[in-house]
């Protein structure tokens, strides 16, 4: 089972991951497994805007392959 499984979320002024959710899916349990994944990633850097810390809309490929 191979393939690229997308998850879609927001990075807040914190740095903390919010709202995240497949938009891309495979099936196979990988959707999930990607999900859980980002859900347990620590903090991000967060998004500036001028002098401003703004909330950033991220999406992030996930390839699944076997070696």
């Amino acid at each position: 089972i191979e393939g690229i499984v997308v998850v879609e979320f927001t990075v807040e002024v914190d740095g903390s991951i919010q709202q995240a959710k497949v938009i891309k899916k495979m099936g196979y349990g990988l959707d999930e497994v990607a999900l859980k994944t980002v859900q347990m990633m620590p903090k991000w850097e967060t998004g500036r805007q001028g002098d401003l810390a703004t909330p950033v809309k991220v999406k992030l490929p996930i390839d699944f392959f076997l070696l």
